[in-house]
């Protein structure tokens, strides 16, 4: 019986991983908290990707819930959202992706 070893480097974590060093999230100004406060509703949601737009008061001004890879808008949307902090899930738990720069 042959045995295997798992070889990942001591000292690297994922974020799954039980030893992850954990970091609150930064709600120092209204735009990151109300960020937060979407980003911890939407992250669970494992069926579709929901997205939305703040301005830097923390108001929330276009959300908007698409299909399980992808949130669509107009172009004329994203030009009135041009500036704007913009937030969405990853309903398979993914990190980003090229698309998403």
């Amino acid at each position: 019986m042959t045995e295997k070893h798992f070889k990942q480097p001591s000292g690297e974590f994922t974020i799954h991983d039980i030893g992850y060093p954990r970091v609150e999230p930064d709600t120092s100004t209204p735009v990151r908290k109300a960020m937060v406060a979407f980003e911890d509703k939407i992250r669970r949601d494992t069926e579709f990707e929901t997205a939305a737009f703040f301005d830097e008061h923390g108001n929330m001004l276009l959300k908007r819930t698409g299909l399980p890879n992808q949130v669509r808008y107009t172009h004329s949307e994203l030009m009135r959202m041009r500036g704007k902090c913009f937030s969405h899930n990853h309903p398979n738990g993914g990190s980003f992706s090229i698309d998403d720069i």
